[in-house]
């Protein structure tokens, strides 16, 4: 099926252009609708109106965002139809906004759809949900040719025990609907949710809501005095935190911290959301990196490790917090921007906690990165936790610590998947938050100087040279740090 290969690049160019769907309709009515961005605003009204109670959207990347789910609800080939369309984002992301704008586009400038919903599931009980969407498709009149459902929060079912109400959902209600060919489903949720029909699973497409990147909020920064990269790294484009900022422009980084975490983690047990805040320092981690980090008094693992921390991990994964990646083997944050504000705001709490957890994790990478065929899969970890836990402690220069551990153990990685180490260093680890952290963190002098080392590193495997050029290259890289200090 067509709809299983298609990659959504959220850029100027869609994937494919339905000849039927009016894409110039679609981002008038997006501009005209709701909550939208002050930049769509009219130039005419008091600044002061422009800028209050506004929650910045990505105009540009949720207009064509908005035209691609137009391209998958009106595809003229019922067999390439997808029967549900899931957008997934993290709570503030804008979800709800966008399901919002659909319903406008789709009930003013598609006459011949019936839009039912949008259907909260935060607001009942699976039951009552699955009741009301029953009944709402019972009073249709007869022969309606085409149905969009819209359905919000669905991952709140998943938040029952087992996720029995989602399931119990999914094979009632839902098995029923995806068999229609007239109805279409667009929902959202916080979570990835993996379906047990497999009538469900072929049919479905999964599409991730997009933040705003830096050129986004240039203007709306600008409006409000704010410089525009700061602004970008207190929220790295996350719609609500920028909602906050532009809202109160004095906030700092650790304003934003603190409101975040209470944000992200409300409604969770005390000493779950004080266990998250402690996992986002590891950016990825299996169990044998949360023993390290857990134990926050003495060297000992506590002897309730496994029925405190393993529960909590699996109570995070269950609200869509944390996810398991199986190629990885490990957990990570299912959104960067989160961990990041969470780890922000445990470091502005507890300092000394922060840096034991980051110099332990940093010198458990360190013993493996001793063999060179691993090299790729633990360098920017490596790199991350020896640079927070210098700049946790108040180095003036927290890539020092990492540009030397480099330079100590360069030649002893002749054997590295140098393509791999250099793509994983280049990408933050496949984490572009990551990426914005050390960039950050490291500064544009030292992320050039172990990019340089790294480089010459990887012309070990082009001659019997190699050995040479990595030798100088350090010998280069030591006499400079000489002449600095």
């Amino acid at each position: 099926m067509r709809i299983k290969a298609v990659f959504f690049d959220l850029g100027d160019t869609l994937v494919e252009r339905n000849p039927e769907v009016d894409y110039d309709s679609i981002r008038l009515i997006f501009k005209t609708c709701g909550t939208l961005s002050a930049q769509v605003a009219s130039a005419a009204e008091p600044k002061q109106d422009r800028l209050s109670g506004v929650q910045p959207v990505n105009v540009a990347l949720y207009t064509n965002l908005l035209a691609i789910i137009f391209d998958l609800i009106f595809d003229s080939d019922q067999t390439e139809r997808p029967s549900l369309v899931i957008l997934r984002g993290s709570r503030g992301s804008g979800k709800t906004t966008l399901l919002g704008c659909l319903a406008a586009a789709l009930a003013d400038r598609s006459p011949g759809i019936h839009v039912l919903g949008p259907f909260d599931a935060s607001l009942c009980t699976g039951d009552e949900y699955a009741h009301l969407i029953d009944n709402a498709v019972a009073a249709l009149p007869d022969a309606v040719p085409r149905v969009v459902i819209l359905l919000d929060n669905l991952d709140a079912l998943a938040r029952t025990p087992k996720a029995a109400a989602l399931y119990a959902f999914e094979q009632g209600s839902l098995a029923r609907l995806v068999q229609q060919q007239n109805i279409t489903i667009v929902a959202t949720s916080r979570t990835p949710i993996t379906w047990r029909n497999w009538e469900i699973r072929s049919r479905h497409v999964g599409l991730v809501v997009p933040y705003m990147r830096k050129e986004d909020i240039t203007e709306q920064a600008l409006l409000r005095g704010l410089d525009p990269d700061d602004a970008f790294m207190l929220t790295l484009g996350h719609p609500q935190l920028l909602q906050w900022l532009f809202a109160a422009p004095q906030l700092s980084e650790t304003d934003i911290a603190m409101r975040s975490a209470a944000y992200f983690l409300e409604g969770l047990p005390a000493a779950t959301a004080e266990s998250a805040t402690l996992m986002s320092l590891l950016p990825a981690f299996d169990v044998a990196v949360l023993r390290l980090a857990a134990p926050l008094e003495g060297d000992g693992v506590a002897a309730g490790f496994y029925s405190q921390y393993l529960d909590q991990v699996h109570d995070l994964v269950a609200v869509g917090i944390l996810s398991w990646s199986a190629d990885a083997g490990n957990y990570q944050f299912l959104d960067s921007v989160m961990r990041c504000q969470l780890a922000r705001s445990f470091r502005s709490q507890r300092p000394d906690d922060a840096y034991r957890v980051h110099q332990r994790v940093a010198q458990d990478y360190q013993s493996e990165a001793r063999r060179a065929g691993v090299l790729h899969l633990c360098f920017v970890n490596v790199i991350y936790h020896l640079a927070f836990a210098a700049a946790v402690a108040g180095a003036e220069r927290p890539g020092g610590p990492a540009l030397a551990w480099v330079e100590k153990n360069l030649s002893a990685w002749p054997e590295a998947r140098w393509t791999d180490v250099m793509q994983a260093w280049r990408a933050g680890g496949g984490d572009w938050v990551v990426k914005e952290e050390l960039d950050r963190l490291l500064g544009a002098d030292d992320i050039a100087r172990i990019t340089a080392l790294l480089e010459a590193g990887s012309r070990t495997a082009a001659g019997p040279n190699g050995r040479q050029v990595m030798d100088a290259a350090h010998g280069a890289e030591t006499h400079e740090q000489e002449s600095v200090q």
